[in-house]
């Protein structure tokens, strides 16, 4: 998914919930397949939700919770809602999302692993 432009990096939150602005759903990273209009609802410390509509994708809603647990590291919890156009791009999204997510918590565990000192790797924490 690119970036919308008509937003920054530098942008403050309170000028980016409600605002609706356009992105591109990216095929294997560069190929545009999707066009959707992109609403962030909450944007708070720990927590975002953004509802988007596209011309073949349909609705989704997805919900993204940060959360640190007990032993320092982070749980990482995402909730999608979707409500695909027709049942081909619903059999695609059922295949194409649960990768997609998997894929993106496998890096950002690789990003974030760290060697305890029992040599195990674990995500966050000291």
């Amino acid at each position: 998914m690119t970036f919308p432009f008509a937003l920054d990096r530098d942008t403050p939150p309170e000028d980016v919930i409600g605002r609706e602005v356009r992105s591109w759903m990216l095929a294997f990273g560069f190929l545009p397949v999707d066009r959707r209009m992109l609403r962030i609802e909450v944007f708070e410390e720990g927590r975002f939700r953004e509802c988007s509509t596209g011309s073949i994708q349909g609705r989704w809603c997805h919900e993204r919770t940060a959360v640190a647990d007990n032993d320092g590291s982070t749980v990482l919890t995402d909730t999608l809602v979707i409500e695909p156009r027709g049942r081909v791009v619903g059999a695609l999204v059922k295949i194409a999302i649960p990768l997609t997510f998997r894929r993106r918590h496998q890096r950002l565990r690789r990003h974030f692993a760290e060697t305890s000192d029992d040599g195990r790797r674990r995500v966050g924490g000291t």
